[in-house]
């Protein structure tokens, strides 16, 4: 609906998180937030004819505003 319908207000727009684990993957070391998420272009991977390869498509997104923070345990001592 974002794309293709244009509702793409402010109030449409989403928020991520992503999370740098420790090689346990129990412990985030870092975070990254992000706010006012939005995609503007959507395309398909060109496949080769007689291929068997899985069919991809790209996505292209924008972001307003991320912001980081870092664990006590990202921080040798």
């Amino acid at each position: 609906r974002f794309v293709i319908n244009g509702e793409n207000g402010d109030s449409m727009e989403k928020g991520g998180t992503l999370e740098y684990l420790s090689s346990d993957l129990k412990t985030t070391l870092f975070t990254i937030n992000f706010e006012h998420l939005g995609i503007f272009k959507i395309s398909t991977d060109s496949v080769e004819s007689g291929s068997d390869n899985i069919r991809r498509v790209k996505v292209e997104m924008y972001c307003e505003n991320m912001s980081f923070a870092y664990s006590s345990s990202a921080v040798w001592s």
